[in-house]
């Protein structure tokens, strides 16, 4: 699919957890050690890591950017997507259009403020909501991923990707035990769904 189609549908993201006892002890780590550090938005800067977290956030078919792959025609296209939205800033296919695009380039602080301006004309938009959950997570900022994921709670409860993600970002906050506890009750809720095999999946790993 081509993600720069105007009303393409970002998908929700889940948090991959592989092994989750190294992931915590990573984020304990770099959160320990980065604090003051500032996070370059150059698209030519970044390279995403290609850990289990990370290969869930990749729309279907596209490169994950790195410096190797950034080719004239994509930063030309994210000209065009701002130049875009610039002169339609109240057009949400627009909006999310350049959104998803920064969010693809790893252009995460970029995308951060389009997504919150949809958020503020659809408050009930889940691609937003999930999109910035993946960001903050990203970051390491597990209080402001949480936070997304219950304002989709809040109003669909049985939101079963929702619930998976905040027993990731849970676990990633050390707390072992609530998270098992989510996963098993997405498993015992949503048999059969992506999110119950996710839980399963996390479940078998951090026995």
């Amino acid at each position: 699919m081509d993600f720069l189609e105007k009303n393409m549908k970002f998908k929700p993201i889940y948090f991959y957890v592989g092994l989750i006892i190294i992931v915590i002890v990573y984020l304990i780590i770099s959160t320990g050690n980065n604090r003051n550090s500032v996070v370059s938005n150059n698209i030519l800067d970044q390279e995403m890591p290609q850990d289990d977290i990370h290969k869930g956030m990749t729309p279907p078919g596209q490169l994950t950017p790195n410096k190797g792959n950034v080719s004239a025609s994509i930063l030309k296209k994210l000209e065009i997507l701002k130049e875009d939205y610039e002169k339609n800033p109240l057009d949400t296919a627009k909006i999310k259009a350049y959104a998803d695009f920064l969010l693809s380039a790893h252009q995460t602080e970029s995308a951060i403020p389009l997504y919150k301006k949809l958020l503020k004309i659809h408050p009930r938009d889940n691609d937003s909501h999930f999109a910035l959950a993946s960001i903050y997570y990203n970051k390491h900022d597990l209080i402001s991923a949480e936070k997304e994921m219950d304002l989709i709670l809040a109003y669909d409860k049985s939101n079963s990707q929702a619930q998976y993600n905040k027993g990731a970002i849970t676990a990633g906050k050390g707390n072992k035990l609530a998270a098992e506890k989510i996963w098993r009750n997405v498993v015992n809720k949503y048999p059969g769904t992506d999110a119950a095999k996710l839980a399963q999946n996390a479940l078998d790993k951090i026995k």
